[in-house]
């Protein structure tokens, strides 16, 4: 009995010693916790820590100013303005934003032209930087080819009606302008077109009397664009084809239109339906017929290729080219899917001769017919563009180039009231009307 109640005594101590030891442990684990709880507290009441940047400020544009609006259309403009060399160009051609402004007559446009007139070459220029300081893609259109050594029969020559006539006489003069410019643009990277309907004429039999001395006109013309091509490495380059519905009217035009385009090595592509009212399904399956025979990429002009005008049979769309009615725009400048599947590898070394641009295309033709089958948009489509600004004139009711509103969508019809060709000071009948 004295050992069990001594077995009892010790089994009740041990009981407390055990309870006490469970408290503490309990006690210690609370102070840690409450510990770590007031540790991180103090640590997020602690300021953040400053951010060191090293800016460059320009003479008249404040540390903060430039802080706060880095990037800002009025801070760019200042560094246009006071220091061009400051400027940077942080676009990248594919997936940065392609360039559209809004002008002071209500216009939007989204492609910038260069013609090799000064007085209007420079303000362009200037918008085109600021545009590429805006980390924007611009869309830039060399057009100012010399006048002399390019021969058009009548029946082309009613296409540029309304156009003013280039200041450039010869290549030489060409060369000048060309350098001058280029020493602008080299490191924006930017969409370039180059001759809006130069290739189209060439290609057109109705020229073919003239098939002697455009070809040598080609030849000039082939050597420079492959030299700007080396000279904008950071840019695309597209030579244009011109009006979609004349390809469509013979398949040799599409064949020798793909030998010229493959003859200069490292141009992205083409762009097609410049100036022109093709809907977007029509011009793709030309754009596709181009693709197929050589790999190159292309850029729609959608600037107006909808509305019913645009739904018409081609015989008609041909007679009233200048200032039609019922025209609509197209779809707004944006990239398109083929932008991101293709980088040319081809090493740039001169350009190619007829022939072996030829072998490149028979390289192409047992893969052609199998391409033709499928749409080519996801593909080889790089953008849609706007390369004539929706609502400026063509010629026929106002003066050309000049912004209406009421150009997109009017119903002045090209008769004998308002005809396709006209001389200027034609009665306001000939007119819509501005809202």
């Amino acid at each position: 009995m004295d050992n069990i109640r001594l077995y009892l005594e010790n089994r009740q101590s041990m009981g407390k010693c055990q309870t006490l030891l469970a408290l503490l442990a309990i006690c210690g684990v609370i102070i840690c916790v409450m510990t770590l709880v007031l540790f991180y507290q103090s640590r997020s009441k602690r300021p953040p820590p400053e951010k060191v940047e090293v800016v460059t400020v320009l003479p008249g544009i404040t540390d903060q100013e430039v802080k706060d609006r880095k990037k800002s259309e009025e801070v760019c403009r200042r560094i246009i303005q006071e220091d061009p060399k400051l400027l940077t160009y942080g676009g990248k051609v594919g997936t940065g934003t392609l360039s559209t402004r809004r002008d002071k007559t209500g216009a939007t446009r989204n492609a910038y032209w260069l013609t090799g007139n000064d007085a209007l070459d420079s303000p362009t220029l200037a918008l085109i930087k600021l545009d590429a300081c805006l980390n924007k893609i611009p869309v830039i259109i060399i057009k100012m080819r010399p006048e002399s050594g390019l021969n058009v029969n009548d029946q082309l020559k009613y296409f540029d009606t309304y156009k003013p006539a280039t200041n450039i006489t010869s290549w030489k003069s060409y060369d000048v302008k060309m350098s001058r410019l280029l020493a602008h643009i080299t490191d924006i990277p930017s969409l370039v077109v180059l001759e809006p309907e130069l290739l189209w004429y060439i290609v057109d039999k109705r020229n073919s009397q003239y098939k002697w001395t455009n070809d040598l006109y080609l030849e000039q013309f082939l050597q420079r664009a492959f030299l700007i091509v080396k000279k904008l490495r950071k840019s695309w380059i597209y030579l244009d084809t011109g009006n979609p519905f004349y390809l469509h009217n013979d398949d040799s035009y599409v064949k020798e239109m793909s030998n010229i385009l493959l003859r200069v090595p490292g141009i992205r592509g083409f762009s097609i339906n410049t100036f022109n009212f093709a809907n977007s399904s029509f011009t793709e399956y030309l754009a596709r017929d181009i693709f197929c025979k050589t790999g190159l990429h292309y850029i729609i002009d959608t600037s107006r290729n909808r509305g019913t005008f645009s739904k018409l049979p081609i015989d008609q769309i041909q007679k009233c080219l200048f200032d039609p009615p019922g025209i609509a725009k197209g779809s707004p400048p944006g990239w398109s899917w083929g932008s991101r599947n293709y980088s040319p590898t081809e090493r740039i070394e001169g350009v190619l001769t007829k022939s072996m641009a030829s072998n490149k295309m028979s390289a192409r033709t047992s893969t052609a017919r199998l391409c033709m089958r499928k749409t080519s948009t996801n593909k080889a489509q790089d953008a849609n563009v706007w390369l004539k600004t929706p609502g400026l004139a063509d010629g026929r009711m106002f003066g050309y180039g000049s912004y209406h509103s009421c150009l997109i969508g009017h119903i002045v019809q090209c008769d004998d009231t308002c005809p396709m060709l006209r001389y200027d000071g034609m009665e306001q009948y000939c007119q819509c009307v501005d809202f």
